[in-house]
Order: structure tokens, then C-alpha cells, then sequence
């Protein structure tokens, strides 16, 4: 009989909090292993379906094989709660850090201070229970250098721009508008905040600003009507869009259908306020096997951050995926940057806000979802939507740490 607190969170988590489609299904919790003794490994990793070489350098080195699952960021939320359930969790995952704000419902192991590098192990209170592997996993803007030749640094300067594209019968920008993870670096632009070690707060005037002026670029970017339910990168990517909004988890996918005519640049600027992407990691964490001896658990941990700390691995992920490693030898060439575009890239990331992980934020996306939404589509005003946004994600906050204080989730 599984738990109520994982009834609550897997209908939070099913929500599609990103307002599109996972790219993977995960139809099964556990994957049919090809030997007994591989090691199984849940991947998050965003649309990037084979890590065959990489698989085949970890053979080589360790002697064992990688028998990795790719599931969507939100499947996987709801899924590994049923598996920590059912008794049948993997090895290890691959996850955003923000999964790390309930580590203890994932039963993520501690790992061992040892692991990190010494720059990295903080104070010897920490407790660390994921390793990074990634860095990034943010927005920017791209934009096809054949219809502009000079990025909007603002709105207002883009709407210009979409004046004289439209005359071309090309549309302006696309992006995910629907998606709250699209609409939080404006609540940021207008003074908003999400890194706090107590109860979000969200009803205040950086979300009502944020709520206003989102729904008026939206309305005249006219993206209800030229996409629909969802903008994909298909229109931007065949020359009928100038601009998009998406993350660098696409710009390899982006580079090598525009080559050099794809620029990036920074989301514009909002009445007079810099929009910056918000940043995380991509972590690996190891959910604990209550039959797995301690002996094995620690070694198979050594091993798997071992290999992604290494700087072979790192530039592999970095070249066929475009993610930049979280840890990394200053001598690595990956440190040489080869193009301009590359180190504009690359400002756009040192110059994005990196957030934290707590689990109030795992229940506010689904408020975000909801209310974002509703006020795209005139359901509601910009004033109850905040109040919404921010209740919705005490109410669900409170029956998690109620349930939890009950001794009703798993230990």
C-alpha cells in the first residue's frame, strides 16, 4: 500500500510543470538488466538519449556495464518516490540539484566528504547528497544571424524588430511561454527571490509586476495564437522565427542545424530590468538499497564520481552535449575558448543566477503552473494569481511536513 505523502507529491510532481511533453516515457520502474551485476542508472539528462561512449569508457575502466534509463525530469520526480516505495531503486541517478530538496524521500545516501575535491566540502556541518557533475541547465536568448543582425537588448527594442520581421512574414520570438521555469527569471528581474531556508513567500509586489508584464509580452508576441499549446524550437530552427527563448541544454542541437548563423545573447531587458537566466547543476545522487551492504554501496559511489569527475568525461559531456562541467581542472582546454560564440556562451552562464535547492520549491511549480497559466488566459486577475501562487504552495508544503512529522512517509 503506498503512503499518502507519495500520493500528494506524485500528482504534484505529474503535473507537466514545464508546459510541455517529457521527451521520455517511463513506462517501467525498473529496467531489464543485460547481467546481474551492472550498475543501473535513472537519467534526467534532458533529450540526450545515448551515452553509449561513455558507457563504454566506464566498461573499460571499472569492468562493469551501464545499464542507463532516460526519463523525463517530471516522470522521474513521481517515479522514484514509488521505487523508494516498492523497494526497488537504482544504483544511482542523474538528477537536477533541485531533486535534492527531498533527499531523505528519495532516500538519498550521504556521500562521503572524501569524494569532493577539498576546495569543495564547505564547513563539517554539510552534508552532501549529490555530486555535480554539470553546471548550467539555464535560458538564454538565440537568434538566427540571417534575420538579425543585431540582438534586442530590451523588449521594447525586439517589438521594434518585430515590425519590419513581420513585413518578411517571419514571426518575432517563440518560446515556452506556458512553462513557469520560462517565467521565473522575470519574477527575478522585479526583485523576487526563492533562496530562503523558511517558507517561500510569493504574494508580494516582484510577483505582481512579474505577473503583469509577462502577460503583456506575451499578448504581444502573439504567442497564444502562433503556437498554440506549445512553441518548440521546430519554427526558430527552419528560419521562420528570429528569436527564441531556450536553454543551453539545446545548444548543441541549435549549433549544429545553424551553424554560424546562430547567435545568443541575453533575454531582454524588462522595463528597464535585466532578465537573468537562473542556473543549477545537474547532480548524480545514490538512492540507499536497504539489502546493499555498506561496502558496496561506498565503492560503487567512489567509482561512478570518479569517472564523471574525470576530465575526459567532462569534456566528452561537454562536447556531444554542450554542458558544461561542474568541477574541472583549470588546465583543461575546455577553459580555452575557440570562438567568440563560445565565450559569449559562456558570459551568459557566469553572468546567470545560480539557485539552490529546498524542498518548498518542489511544490512551487505546480502553483506557478496553475496561475501562470490562468492569468495568460484571462481565468484570473494578476492579484488573486499571486495570492494563489503563494497559498497554494504553503498548503502543500504544510501537508508534506504534516504527513512527514507523522511518521508517514518512508524512513
Amino acid at each position: 500500500m503506498h503512503h499518502p505523502i507519495l500520493i500528494i507529491v506524485f500528482f504534484v510532481f505529474s503535473l507537466n510543470v514545464w508546459g510541455q511533453d517529457s521527451e521520455y516515457r517511463s513506462d517501467i520502474l525498473v529496467p531489464e538488466l543485460r547481467h546481474a551485476d551492472n550498475l543501473v542508472l535513472w537519467s534526467a539528462f534532458g533529450g540526450y538519449n545515448s551515452f553509449d561512449s561513455l558507457n563504454e569508457q566506464y566498461r573499460h575502466q571499472f569492468g562493469q556495464e551501464l545499464s542507463i534509463v532516460f526519463f523525463g525530469v517530471e516522470d522521474l520526480k513521481g517515479d522514484l518516490l514509488f521505487a523508494a516505495d516498492a523497494e526497488i531503486l537504482p544504483d544511482a541517478v542523474i538528477v537536477p540539484s533541485d531533486f535534492l530538496g527531498l533527499h531523505q524521500d528519495y532516500r538519498f545516501q550521504a556521500i562521503d566528504k572524501e569524494n569532493f575535491p577539498q576546495s569543495e566540502r564547505g564547513n563539517s556541518k554539510d552534508a552532501y547528497f549529490g555530486y555535480p557533475i554539470t553546471t548550467g541547465n539555464f535560458l538564454l536568448l538565440y537568434y538566427n544571424k540571417l534575420l538579425v543582425s543585431n540582438p534586442a537588448s530590451s523588449w521594447d527594442e525586439l517589438f521594434q524588430q518585430a515590425q519590419q520581421l513581420s513585413e518578411k512574414g517571419i514571426q518575432a520570438i517563440t518560446w515556452q511561454y506556458r512553462a513557469p521555469f520560462y517565467f521565473l527569471p522575470f519574477y527575478y528581474a522585479f526583485g523576487g527571490n526563492i533562496e530562503t531556508n523558511e517558507a517561500l513567500k510569493l504574494n508580494n509586489e516582484a510577483m505582481l509586476s512579474a505577473l503583469k508584464s509577462y502577460k503583456e509580452i506575451v499578448e504581444q508576441a502573439d504567442l497564444i495564437r502562433f503556437c498554440g499549446r506549445s512553441c518548440d524550437s521546430f519554427d526558430f530552427l527552419n528560419g521562420q522565427v528570429a528569436y527564441t527563448i531556450d536553454g543551453d541544454w539545446n545548444y548543441r542541437e541549435f549549433k549544429r542545424a545553424l551553424g554560424d548563423n546562430l547567435g545568443v545573447a541575453a533575454i531582454p531587458a524588462i522595463k528597464g530590468h535585466a532578465v537573468r537566466g537562473l542556473s543549477s547543476n545537474y547532480v548524480i545522487a545514490f538512492p540507499k538499497n536497504k539489502k546493499e551492504s555498506e561496502a558496496n554501496r561506498k565503492q560503487k559511489m567512489k567509482s561512478l564520481i570518479e569517472f564523471f569527475n574525470k576530465d575526459k568525461t567532462q569534456t566528452h559531456i561537454f562536447h556531444e552535449y554542450g554542458l558544461y562541467p561542474a568541477s574541472i581542472d583549470p588546465n583543461s582546454k575546455l577553459n580555452k575558448r575557440t570562438s567568440e560564440f563560445e565565450s559569449q556562451f559562456f558570459t551568459l552562464l557566469n553572468d546567470s543566477i545560480s539557485i539552490q535547492s529546498h524542498a518548498s520549491i518542489s511544490f512551487m511549480w505546480s502553483a506557478l503552473s496553475n496561475n501562470v497559466l490562468a492569468v495568460l488566459q484571462d481565468q484570473i486577475g494578476i492579484e488573486k494569481a499571486a495570492y494563489n501562487i503563494d497559498a497554494e504552495t504553503q498548503e502543500l508544503a504544510g501537508k508534506f511536513e504534516q504527513l512527514r512529522s507523522q511518521k508517514r512517509v518512508l524512513k
